[in-house]
């Protein structure tokens, strides 16, 4: 089901927990190339070292706020292509500082799917930002 299930992805999110939800769900849709991060400075680390097609950031770390991550990207000229997907707590109105596609949890694998494919159809164009709650 993965888009590409070589595609390396990023995951920023300063809770183990959610970590291995995201990386259960990336496994589940076949993606195979899924590292983490628990901060915004350890995630621009990884990603300057790396080759990362796509960042899964949580939008509101206990350390320090999720949302300033992908605002850190888009001042990198190196890092400012790579789709970026908000996780959302609550409510979409909520996060306004979040850019790229946002993604309201709880999260479940067909919505991930989803918003994967339209992070990166987006990519290299200009960031867009989506919500979307749980399907019914």
């Amino acid at each position: 089901m993965a888009t590409d299930p070589t595609l390396p992805i990023l995951i920023v999110d300063d809770l183990g927990s959610m970590v291995r939800i995201l990386r259960r769900l990336l496994t589940g849709l076949g993606y195979r190339h899924i590292d983490d991060a628990t901060c915004t400075d350890d995630a621009l680390a990884k990603l300057r070292a790396g080759r990362y097609r796509l960042l899964i950031c949580d939008g509101d770390m206990h350390t320090q706020n999720g949302c300033d991550l992908p605002a850190r990207l888009r001042a990198d000229a190196a890092l400012r292509r790579i789709p970026v997907i908000t996780i959302a707590t609550g409510a979409v109105g909520e996060a306004p500082a979040a850019e790229g596609v946002i993604v309201v949890k709880p999260i479940d694998a067909r919505t991930l799917a989803h918003r994967i494919a339209e992070a990166l159809a987006a990519e290299g164009g200009s960031p867009r930002s989506r919500a979307t709650r749980r399907p019914a």
